[in-house]
């Protein structure tokens, strides 16, 4: 320091000044740091209320690595010493939910969830619900959708909170109306097929099949029957895949003889 020129008798004090001590952040992957932050020797400072951001991943803490301290934005900082607090991560994780929409699932739910982490990719679940009366096709973002987004051997990859509702379509019976040996001549074809939807009603065509030399009976389910149980018009409300075959009856002629003069003919 300066000399001391005064010729006296003096007493010299030192003359101190607080420590002060830097407190900075490392985002640790993550971007959005707080600015450094300055304290004095046994000050307590508040930390920054920011919170640093990173795709894909939640912050946790601030850690400070030399003693393992732990921080969250806003907390009292009292340690003597410059410091750097580093951001603690955990891996972000996005809820999928399986809605059956309207249907079951084997255990009686309705619903099913799981995780996926970020960017990981995770499969559509196998548990497949039911409905009565109708078929499973998939699952959709939509719970009206009439198409499926997902397949049961989709792979879903979005990174986001979703709910993936069943979609389903009517079940429906294939009738089939057998000529049996005759045609309908309306549509030129030998059989007539109908598409039932499961819990509606249809009628056996008003079409009455025509065979040469046959009287057309009616219908039965089966293709040998010699008797008739049901009719056109008769009203399906069973829900199965059937056939009804025409039932037929031979025509009789008869054979008369003309003696055509003569006596005793037969």
């Amino acid at each position: 320091g300066d000399p001391v020129i005064d010729n006296r008798n003096l007493t010299i004090y030192a003359v101190w000044e607080k420590a002060t001590y830097t407190i900075s952040y490392n985002a640790n992957g993550g971007s959005g740091v707080p600015l450094s932050q300055q304290k004095s020797y046994d000050e307590n400072i508040r930390l920054s209320d920011t919170s640093p951001q990173r795709e894909g991943f939640i912050f946790d803490y601030w850690q400070d690595e030399t003693d393992n301290q732990t921080y969250k934005p806003g907390d009292i900082f009292s340690k003597n010493a410059t410091t750097q607090l580093k951001a603690v991560w955990r891996t972000d994780t996005f809820k999928i939910k399986f809605n059956a929409n309207g249907g079951k699932f084997a255990d009686n739910t309705n619903e099913k969830e799981i995780e996926k982490a970020f960017n990981e990719n995770v499969s559509v679940i196998s548990d497949t619900p039911t409905k009565d009366g109708q078929v499973f096709l998939g699952w959709s973002k939509s719970r009206d959708s009439s198409q499926d987004d997902y397949s049961s051997t989709s792979v879903i990859t979005e990174n986001a909170n979703i709910t993936l509702y069943a979609v389903w379509v009517t079940e429906t019976k294939t009738i089939t109306i057998n000529a049996n040996g005759g045609r309908f001549e309306n549509k030129n074809a030998d059989q007539i097929i109908i598409t039932k939807a499961n819990n509606s009603t249809v009628e056996l065509p008003s079409e009455i099949p025509v065979r040469e030399h046959y009287t057309f009976k009616g219908y039965a389910n089966s293709e040998s029957a010699e008797t008739a149980t049901y009719q056109p018009g008769y009203k399906i409300t069973d829900n199965l895949a059937q056939t009804f075959y025409a039932v037929w009856e031979a025509k009789k002629y008869t054979l008369s003889f003309n003696a055509n003069g003569g006596t005793d003919g037969p």
